[in-house]
């Protein structure tokens, strides 16, 4: 199975609670929060989208950037299961291992390796039960393999990780205990083949950014299980949720018709295919009339569609978007 992965996974560097009591008072009119001026954004990756970016909808900021490949490891620091997930802009892959010890893991035969799901859901994460995993560290900015690293998992909480991490052979072996911060979605981890583990800070605070944009893992299952590298756009976990709008024109979204929908938790609702390659013309084409309607962590609804892909001198890796707030 990781054979058949790895000659196969296409890696594209192109792409409000009321207090009640005994005697109500009559309730003033709330005036509603001005619409704001429809806003044009340019995101810069770089063409070989090698920055992961975070955007604040409110303030119109870049809220911080990192590198793709600073990190291997993301571990949650809040909710009731704490988890785990994978660097999935390098296309990273993990396999459970069963019936041997972290000592007997020696190889990558046999295992059965899947990547990070671009949903975020709990069931259709990549490392889920077990505690021994094989881990594909996936590709750097220039395409080249990072080889592979186990992992035992020896405690997890909300408050703090324990595991051992080693090479394939056994060699530069480490036990890491990482301290959460429920200020953060995920504190992150870096292994280094000399077996030293770094610790980086990758997301700003969980409270002051909404979107993400940045390379991550779509799956397809046909004609066989694929990971596929796209560049898109991904939301916060942390109370930013989203919708495709598929009945209405970008410029006749109104905030009655946003309040009336069902928004969706999935971070990749957004996504990637709001463009397409057109490999006869080797370009992007972005499609404008797929609109999005976002909720951001204050309660502001926003409507949102992309309008180009390349920077000012035709680069490819720069998302432009204009949104407004409804």
């Amino acid at each position: 199975m990781m054979n058949g992965i790895t000659n196969k996974l296409l890696v594209f560097f192109i792409l409000s609670g009321f207090a009640v009591a005994s005697c109500r008072k009559k309730e003033l009119p709330v005036t509603p929060p001005a619409i704001g001026d429809v806003t044009t954004t340019a995101i810069e990756l770089s063409p070989s989208y090698q920055k992961i970016a975070y955007f604040d909808l409110g303030t119109n900021t870049n809220a911080g950037e990192a590198v793709k490949t600073n990190w291997d490891l993301g571990f949650s620091c809040a909710g009731e299961t704490p988890y785990i997930i994978l660097n999935a802009a390098k296309i990273m892959l993990a396999a459970p291992v069963t019936g041997k010890t972290f000592e007997q893991v020696t190889s990558t035969s046999n295992l059965s390796f899947k990547a990070e799901h671009p949903t975020g859901r709990m069931d259709s994460l990549a490392i889920r039960g077990g505690s021994v995993y094989v881990l594909d560290r996936g590709y750097d900015n220039s395409g080249t393999h990072m080889g592979h690293f186990k992992m035992e998992i020896l405690e997890h909480t909300n408050l703090h990780f324990k595991g051992r991490f080693a090479k394939m052979d056994g060699s530069n072996e480490q036990t890491v205990t990482i301290e959460k911060d429920n200020n953060y979605n995920f504190v992150y981890m870096k292994w280094n083949e000399s077996g030293a583990v770094n610790i980086p800070v990758i997301e700003p605070l969980k409270d002051t950014w909404d979107l993400v944009f940045t390379q991550y893992s779509e799956i397809f299952h046909e004609p066989e299980y694929m990971p596929y590298s796209v560049v898109g756009c991904l939301t916060n976990t942390y109370n930013t949720t989203a919708l495709r709008v598929t009945d209405k024109a970008f410029e006749d979204i109104n905030l009655e018709y946003a309040e009336n929908l069902v928004l969706s938790n999935d971070r990749d609702e957004i996504g990637y295919d709001w463009k397409t390659f057109l490999y006869d013309q080797n370009i992007y084409q972005i499609h404008y009339e797929k609109v999005y309607v976002v909720k951001d962590s204050e309660g502001y609804f926003y409507k949102l569609r992309f309008i180009d892909f390349y920077n000012q001198i035709g680069e490819k890796g720069t998302p432009t978007f204009e949104y407004q707030r409804l």
